[in-house]
């Protein structure tokens, strides 16, 4: 039974941090967001407030803190929405930013309830305790450090102040409210998590061959058209590969050697170029690459054809199957160009790579075009 318990601990452990790792600029983008809408709501709040109190509740007057933080909301609500506009994501800013705004709205509640003007049984601080443990997008540790160190400041501020009240009411139901906002900060953490991690799967099963594990076709180009418009002057190679004669390899040795060999191709493809390149498959035997930043001679790209082919046909010997690839290339250094374009001169270097006898490469060099 505890072996249990201490194994569900560690997998929610990992899932958090897995989700805090890997969805870090999705997390800050919701964050800043929030800022936005949280400060936008406590500034229109705190104008009906005020307006309420001197149209409505003509003995009452509106207590000068909250004129304060209706400032700080106000140019929260500036700062979050320029940041927001400007496209910046800098996370150590938005969850400073956020951590901030927290903290002044936890001092504002607090002053709120200690104030001997408000003392007519209304506690602010526990409600927002529960309020912000499921608005930010926060590790855990954050959440109950910032809330515990506002917690301990509030018991003091009520001691100090020796009002019986306050005592009996305030503190027991923060106390509370803390626990309940941590419990609440979990439930909503690993929450979160868990449906970022589903979308995730559902994302790269969209965006994935089934057979090669590479991209498929509207994931590679997509890609590769991204690259090249938010690319100014971009070096770059675009292969465009076909397997030779594969229809006789489904033929003679069955489609399930086609698959193997499919998949094998996938397999070196990912092995022969780097991390940061774009490798997926576009036909049924049809394969794209494009070599992001290829600041390289075109005598370096030729070796780099010759070297992908022979391995290739020694992948094929390993079913013993004779057969090779064809490859069609597009170089361009210094250039903007269309994927339209682009994918239009390494189709046809690829019919012509085929014509000329297949196993064969064509490099069709923009710049030489200019």
């Amino acid at each position: 039974m505890f072996s249990h318990f201490i194994t569900m601990l560690k997998k929610d452990y990992k899932l958090k941090k897995d989700y805090f790792q890997i969805a870090e600029d999705h997390i800050a983008q919701k964050n800043l967001e929030l800022l936005k809408l949280t400060s936008l709501i406590f500034s229109v709040s705190l104008v009906f407030f005020c307006t309420a109190i001197l149209l409505i509740f003509k003995k009452w007057s509106v207590i000068p803190v909250s004129l304060l933080f209706l400032l700080s909301a106000v140019i929260f609500f500036v700062v979050s929405f320029k940041y927001l506009k400007s496209g910046h994501k800098d996370k150590r800013t938005i969850t400073a930013l956020c951590l901030l705004f927290e903290a002044t709205v936890f001092a504002f509640a607090a002053i709120m309830d200690l104030s001997p003007r408000l003392n007519v049984g209304v506690v602010f601080l526990p409600l927002f305790y529960i309020t912000f443990s499921i608005c930010f997008i926060f590790p855990l540790w954050q959440i109950i450090s910032v809330q515990l160190i506002v917690e301990i400041i509030y018991i003091i501020s009520i001691m100090l102040m020796n009002n019986p009240y306050t005592d009996k009411i305030n503190i027991p139901t923060s106390i509370v409210s803390l626990i309940l906002s941590f419990l609440a900060g979990h439930i909503r953490l690993k929450s979160q998590a868990e449906d970022y991690n589903v979308r995730m799967q559902y994302r790269y099963l969209s965006m994935t061959d089934s057979l090669t594990g590479i991209l498929n076709k509207k994931a590679c180009e997509d890609a590769i058209r991204e690259y090249l418009d938010t690319t100014a002057n971009c070096y770059g190679a675009l292969l465009f590969l076909d397997l030779d004669n594969f229809k006789n390899v489904n033929d003679y040795i069955g489609h399930t050697a086609g698959d193997q060999i499919l998949e094998e191709t996938g397999k070196l493809l990912v092995e022969s170029f780097r991390s940061t390149d774009i490798v997926g498959r576009v036909g049924g035997d049809e394969f794209m690459i494009l070599i992001k930043d290829f600041h390289d001679s075109e005598a370096v790209l030729k070796r780099k054809c010759t070297m992908l082919q022979y391995d290739m046909c020694q992948t094929m010997l390993r079913f013993s199957v004779e057969s090779s690839c064809s490859i069609g290339v597009v170089l361009f250094q210094n250039t903007n160009i269309e994927f339209q374009d682009i994918y239009k001169m390494a189709d046809t270097s690829l019919h012509r790579a085929k014509r000329s006898g297949k196993n064969q490469y064509v490099i069709y060099n923009i710049n030489e075009e200019k």
